[in-house]
């Protein structure tokens, strides 16, 4: 049978997190016992996690995963000022998981929904947190939901009944979600992946998309094919000076990236002469699609920026944008043609290429 640990705020090695008690922990596992964190009753309660992870979906890699186990209640933790957290740590046969949940500032958990949820510590004010890992792979950024649906709590305070339900997307910009069903020493039945999809999708801000791309034969990201690609993806993530996304269309992975030349936002214009993103020279664009596993050492390109708006948190919820990329020293094209929640019409390969070439 594989251990179980169950701790409290187990982060990063500079934080330090008030444990039930008023005591100061650190994040070596050692300092974390069954008495800082667990109820003094030695009863051991039921446990079942269920969780489907899309493909694209960097945590859970794309697979669903079931695990029983029985543990004693637990308390809420004291961590970022916070009394409202709740943090489940369980291994399975296959990897460790930690859940991580927590109310908007100072509010402590109850029934009910959290939406808009951030990543657990970094979150903003006002929004709930949350992070679920596992095999100590992390998000960056999280959006997501989760639902509380059964919660009780024993005389010393200690958890002792929990059903949750929750959405998690690794960053933004992305559309591979990671959904759970937790239910422990609650009769609650499971909620299914389908069913907790549908529930917050009334809740969801994901945007329509739709990418045009056409692969020149001999090229090697897009293997000389058309694609066509609808979807809904959430506000994008930007850099610095540009912006980043993913998308999983058909069980294949598509990634875009563009920068400009300089540490300045991206906006409407041309960006000529761009090379890859990460190593790309000063003075020079950047970008960088790539497909299924397919990426370039090098790369030579241009694009173009139609139309581009900013939300109120600095995310891009509009995007058009028109892409002809070479990959290495070939000479076959890769031509794109970006549309997220934009009205302006796609631009064709022929004139992607009459433009870039004029």
């Amino acid at each position: 049978m594989s251990k179980l640990k169950l701790f409290v705020c187990l982060l990063f090695s500079f934080v330090t997190c008030t444990l039930p008690g008023g005591e100061v922990g650190y994040t070596d596992v050692d300092k974390f016992n069954s008495k800082n964190n667990q109820s003094t009753s030695e009863e051991l309660l039921p446990i079942e996690v269920f969780i489907h992870s899309a493909q694209g979906d960097y945590i859970g890699v794309g697979k669903t995963y079931h695990f029983e186990k029985e543990i004693k209640p637990f308390f809420p933790f004291t961590c970022y000022g916070q009394e409202n957290g709740i943090d489940i740590s369980l291994e399975d046969e296959e990897y460790y998981w930690n859940f991580e949940f927590t109310g908007p500032d100072d509010m402590p958990l109850n029934i009910g929904d959290y939406v808009g949820a951030e990543r657990f510590g970094f979150q903003s004010i006002g929004k709930p947190g949350m992070d679920v890992s596992a095999a100590s792979r992390g998000c960056n950024t999280i959006s997501g939901a989760f639902r509380i649906l059964d919660l009780d709590y024993d005389k010393n305070g200690a958890v002792n009944c929990l059903a949750l339900d929750f959405l998690q997307y690794c960053g933004c910009g992305t559309n591979a979600p990671l959904t759970g069903s937790i239910r422990f020493n609650s009769n609650m039945p499971h909620s299914l992946n389908e069913e907790i999809l549908s529930y917050f999708s009334v809740l969801d801000e994901s945007l329509p998309i739709e990418i045009s791309m056409y692969s020149t034969k001999g090229d090697f990201i897009g293997q000389g094919k058309s694609y066509f690609i609808e979807n809904e993806l959430k506000p994008i993530c930007v850099l610095s000076n540009g912006l980043h996304f993913s998308i999983v269309n058909d069980d294949a992975y598509w990634s875009f990236q563009f920068l400009s030349s300089s540490d300045m936002p991206l906006e409407v214009g041309d960006y000529f002469d761009a090379e890859r993103a990460a190593f790309k020279s000063e003075g020079h664009p950047g970008m960088a699609v790539s497909g299924n596993g397919r990426a370039c050492n090098s790369i030579l390109g241009s694009f173009k920026i139609l139309d581009i708006v900013y939300d109120k948190n600095g995310a891009v919820n509009c995007l058009a944008l028109d892409f002809l990329q070479y990959c290495g020293c070939e000479t076959f094209p890769l031509t794109g043609s970006i549309r997220f929640n934009s009205k302006l019409s796609h631009s064709s390969n022929e004139e992607i290429i009459n433009y870039f070439y004029e």
